[in-house]
């Protein structure tokens, strides 16, 4: 019934689920562009940073703040109720996981921005919003388009009692 379907929702586990898919997917079609060898999937040339995730599920919306080690172990950054998910082994549109103290497997199929996970008994539908295009500017706004970034401040090189000028 229309009632029991309106109140499925994807758990936070599920959502990290969907999160890894959509990152092994990239990192897989990323290596196979540029001849990359599969231990360079999560390599970092600095710090590890939080990866940030804006999944549509039906009507429902995520914001995620992910923080993703090797490429292979998931954990919500604002959330220590959720368990870690590690990545155990990895093939074309599928991988095997463990969630806290359960293990499965997922397997994913993906077209653009959608992406179709069947896990846990479940199958759900996303929709990859992290890059979509910006929104139409709400009425009164200032019409500038303002991109998020994940960047990080490494470093500032000044010492106390300089002088800094814009």
């Amino acid at each position: 019934p229309a009632s029991e379907v309106a109140v499925w929702a994807p758990t936070a586990g599920q959502q990290l689920l969907a999160v890894a898919a959509l990152y092994l997917d990239d990192a897989a079609r990323l290596a196979a562009e540029h001849q990359l060898q599969d231990e360079f999937i999560g390599w970092h040339s600095s710090h590890e940073a939080v990866v940030e995730f804006r999944l549509a599920c039906g009507e429902r919306r995520f914001d995620l703040r992910v923080n993703v080690v090797d490429g292979r172990c998931f954990r919500l950054a604002e959330s220590a109720d959720v368990p870690a998910l590690e990545v155990l082994s990895v093939t074309a549109g599928r991988f095997r996981y463990r969630l806290g103290e359960r293990a499965g497997v997922a397997e994913y199929c993906r077209a653009d921005d959608q992406l179709w996970l069947n896990a846990d008994g479940r199958l759900w539908g996303y929709v990859d919003r992290s890059l979509a295009a910006a929104e139409v500017a709400a009425a009164g706004s200032d019409g500038r388009i303002v991109a998020r970034s994940d960047g990080k401040i490494v470093a500032v090189n000044v010492q106390a009692g300089d002088h800094v000028t814009k």
